[in-house]
């Protein structure tokens, strides 16, 4: 397995020198055929010299497209190199790490959080796209072969980086029926994503991916599962069971397919959800842990400090003294 970057100290940084323009945090629909195609938030993100961000996993699909400089991403235990010009691809629940190499200075990408359902409720996830052939190539590049990145041809940047700049003046402008200028773009932009993925089909016939796809359904099925019952007691077994396979194989492909095992995954969500109410709830530390499921408070304490470096009980300062240091870091960037 790939070496994952490592801080001086156990502290996680998340996402230090960042500065983030949010283009479009409304909800969109976009039709597309019979299927809705779903994009929850559009920002262009520059990320500086020193950022880096460990275990990270989102509930929806993230799509990244690399306007200038380079990062690069670890996923499915591999490397990438994203630079100007690339997409990445992130799967909805897949665990995933990020950084910028030494004497790299900027990483400027424009990042898209969606989804496709076959109805209104955004909740409703589609997974098996392989029914539509208008996003095909996408499924089949991402999703079956796996391929975390995807190159763009040079005729095709043009038209990418000119919806980038359409959505910025766009939203900064808002004039009237802006959000049908922003649908359509999109919609151009999911367009010229697949014509990419197209270009670099293999020659491998789709039936062979059939398998495959069906594996994928299953264990997405055992993931939904963990995620609306995390907080409640959990076997290997049971969830083998909600994907039809043994234990051995189950857990072998789930930790392929989203990169940690089921119960590492049920920890992770944990996790995420007492940051969150550490952050947003006057709630006690035995309130946190019984409400999560944890066996005791001590143990929540022993978790949450070997996985964030800090204590459950000091994580809100923690936080406050990283932003306060992110913010002086941006304002000294911007006043040379």
């Amino acid at each position: 397995m790939a070496r994952k970057p490592r801080s001086n100290d156990k502290t996680v940084r998340e996402a230090p020198l960042l500065q983030s323009r949010l283009f479009c945090q409304t909800h969109l629909e976009i039709p597309v055929g019979d299927m809705i195609f779903h994009i929850f938030s559009v920002a262009n993100n520059k990320k500086f010299a020193g950022w880096n961000f460990r275990d990270d996993c989102h509930n929806h699909h993230e799509l990244i497209y690399t306007v200038q400089g380079q990062g690069i991403y670890e996923i499915y235990a591999k490397r990438v190199v994203a630079k100007k010009g690339d997409f990445f691809f992130t799967p909805r629940g897949v665990l995933h790490h990020g950084w910028i190499e030494p004497g790299v200075n900027l990483w400027e990408s424009l990042v898209v959080e969606m989804d496709f359902s076959l109805g209104r409720d955004p909740e409703i996830y589609l997974d098996d796209l392989g029914i539509f052939p208008a996003v095909l190539p996408f499924y089949r590049h991402f999703m079956l072969e796996k391929q975390v990145a995807l190159e763009v041809s040079p005729e095709l940047r043009p038209q990418i980086e000119l919806i980038v700049e359409r959505l910025a003046l766009e939203v900064t402008n808002r004039t009237f029926d802006y959000d049908l200028i922003l649908q359509s773009q999109m919609l151009e932009f999911l367009a010229l994503v697949c014509r990419a993925a197209r270009e670099q089909l293999s020659s491998v016939p789709l039936r062979h991916y059939a398998a495959r796809a069906k594996g994928l359904m299953r264990l997405e099925k055992a993931r939904r599962y963990i995620t609306q019952s995390y907080t409640q007691p959990v076997t290997v077994r049971q969830l083998a069971a909600e994907s039809c396979m043994s234990p051995y194989h189950f857990v072998r492909s789930f930790k392929e397919a989203f990169g940690m095992s089921p119960i590492q995954y049920q920890a992770h969500l944990r996790l995420s959800e007492a940051k969150r109410l550490l952050l947003s709830t006057d709630m006690q530390i035995s309130e946190i842990s019984d409400r999560l499921g944890y066996s005791s408070p001590e143990y929540f304490s022993r978790q949450f400090a070997s996985k964030v470096g800090v204590s459950p009980s000091n994580y809100t300062e923690h936080m406050m003294e990283q932003a306060e240091e992110r913010g002086s870091t941006v304002e000294s960037r911007s006043s040379t």
